[in-house]
């Protein structure tokens, strides 16, 4: 739980019911738009309400729960093979990771919030929390699907932090080595081109359902990581997909 206003609350807070220095705070003193779309998924990541049964390897485009591009599975194919991967935010069934294991990964561990149930019969698969990071060794490649545009908002029980996605980006740095790769989707703003050398977009915050990336925002979230390719891809979801190598 965390506090808002002085009142203490189990859901996620609403806009209106932040401070007006956390508010201003979370739109830059009015740069990035605040819009609305509220959800109570404070207790999705939490194991008990979904658990890791399989870890039998599947491949984005045939996975019925998160239909992906080829290119994104090409992606996966090419950086993590015979690699020990990070992926931060997971899904019901375990849909990234498994893919994860499709492309020739030794093994997968999770990074959430909250501790996830991971089954005795699941052998290539296991989950951290933010709590564990200082005991791990570091990874050659993370993966991060659809998660730190999150990050921040409390949607999924998370503390309210106006740069609650650039502190997580910085969190990840320290857990790969130097010139690791992280395979990176998160949407972009209102007219959104992701060319390295020409970045266009405006920034939005959609609360609490997640931000839109523009040219104030994306620099800051990628500071300290080199572009080494970025495509759209033609799946589910029309976001684009980076490959970013950790560079200091």
């Amino acid at each position: 739980m965390f506090k808002v206003k002085s009142k203490t609350i189990k859901a996620p807070p609403r806009f209106g019911w932040l401070s007006e220095e956390i508010q201003k705070e979370f739109s830059m003193n009015d740069k990035v738009n605040i819009n609305f779309n509220y959800y109570k998924d404070q207790n999705v990541a939490q194991g008990g309400n979904f658990q890791i049964n399989t870890d039998s390897p599947v491949p984005l485009d045939k996975s019925e729960n998160y239909k992906l591009g080829k290119e994104t599975m090409e992606a996966l194919n090419k950086y993590v093979k015979e690699k020990n991967v990070l992926v931060v935010g997971s899904t019901n069934g375990a849909v990234i990771e498994r893919a994860c294991l499709h492309a020739k990964a030794n093994s997968v561990t999770i990074l959430e919030y909250n501790l996830i149930v991971v089954t005795d019969k699941v052998k290539k698969i296991k989950s951290i929390t933010y709590e564990d990071i200082d005991n791990i060794e570091k990874f050659e490649v993370a993966c991060s699907f659809s998660t730190y545009e999150h990050s921040g908002l409390g949607r999924y029980g998370d503390t309210i932090d106006p740069n609650g996605d650039i502190k997580s980006m910085s969190i990840l740095k320290t857990m790969l080595i130097d010139d690791g790769y992280l395979i990176l989707m998160v949407p972009l703003g209102k007219g959104g081109k992701p060319a390295p050398d020409d970045f266009k977009g405006e920034d939005e915050i959609l609360w609490n359902a997640h931000r839109a990336y523009g040219e104030i925002r994306w620099p800051m979230l990628i500071e300290g990581w080199e572009i080494v390719f970025w495509y759209e891809q033609k799946g589910k979801w029309n976001q684009y997909i980076w490959v970013l190598r950790n560079i200091n």
